[in-house]
């Protein structure tokens, strides 16, 4: 697989690398540097989006195997996306790294004309990373491919993942305590990751997830990494299964993932915490679940007459 990403696209495959050489180094300075922004040390948002960052790049790059081998007719096109991926994600790390160094707030801090400029500056960013991806995962629906249950995975591991890109945008815009505080002549942030309480409270170790009101994070983190999930899961498939099966266990998992992430998105909207959810929704997330392990157990059964060549 690793073989794979650099063939897909080295760029990434080095921008990925730096970036967790880069994670490193944040994960040093938060050790030496006691500063809290929100409740949380300084540097942990630098370094939970280095990381990410790392995750996301090398996994792109192997979504883009099949196109740079020519499967699309468009073989420059995978080169163009990786470069780009880079390029973006690279430019929202560094006005995060500039944030973190001053000692403040980089998401939804408008509190003077530099913060906004960075946070309108980022949301740009983030919104043409989403064309980028949204154009890979077209390009995935175009082409064909022999190994159907592998461009299945690509498919929906990318469609997923656009969606979670877009459940950002339900934390921008002031909440109704930020408009209130507006209004009176105040100052407030441009929006909020939890919901029903104050950004910045109790929270989850090093994610900072709220446990006493909804967070939206939740639904963005698992969204986002759909794009890991679904190829994880049809690696984990016996190699004597057959390759309806195994196709058929990619579209399930898709399908059960597409609704996890809608059950947590309405979880948050209701100010219910995840350690914390209400009966509907605890019976929602145990329904989904459910449905899905013992979907794959039928599933697994199903194997081939006579072990592959």
């Amino acid at each position: 697989m690793f073989a794979e990403v650099k063939e897909g696209h080295r760029g990434l495959w080095i921008f990925s690398m730096a970036c967790l050489v880069c994670a490193a180094a944040v994960a040093l300075a938060s050790l030496l540097d006691g500063r809290l922004v929100n409740g949380a040390p300084v540097w942990h948002k630098p370094l939970k989006f280095f990381i990410s960052s790392a995750i996301y790049g090398l996994t792109f790059a192997w979504y883009l195997t099949p196109l740079r081998r020519g499967l699309s007719g468009r073989p420059r096109l995978g080169s163009a996306l990786g470069s780009a991926v880079a390029v973006l994600l690279g430019g929202e790390l560094l006005l995060i790294v500039i944030q973190a160094a001053r000692g403040t707030g980089s998401h939804f801090n408008v509190a003077t004309a530099f913060d906004a400029a960075v946070f309108a500056a980022m949301g740009t960013l983030i919104a043409l990373l989403s064309v980028v991806h949204a154009t890979l995962w077209l390009w995935l629906l175009r082409i064909s491919w022999s190994d159907r249950a592998r461009l299945s995975a690509c498919r929906w591991g990318a469609g997923l993942t656009l969606g979670g890109l877009l459940t950002g945008t339900l934390m921008l815009g002031p909440s109704p305590e930020q408009l209130a505080t507006l209004r009176a002549g105040g100052q407030a942030p441009a929006g909020a990751h939890a919901v029903g309480v104050k950004d910045g409270g109790p929270g989850l170790p090093f994610v900072n997830w709220s446990i006493e009101g909804g967070d939206h994070r939740v639904a963005h983190f698992v969204g986002l990494h759909a794009m890991q999930a679904l190829p994880l899961v049809l690696l984990a498939l016996p190699a004597a299964m057959r390759d309806e099966a195994r196709l058929l266990a990619v579209r399930t998992t898709g399908v059960a993932y597409g609704l996890l992430t809608m059950v947590l998105v309405q979880q948050a909207r209701a100010g219910q915490s995840l350690v914390r959810p209400g009966a509907a929704f605890a019976l929602g997330l145990l329904i989904v679940v459910a449905g899905w392990v013992a979907a794959m157990l039928a599933l697994r059964g199903r194997v081939r007459t006579s072990a592959p060549g």
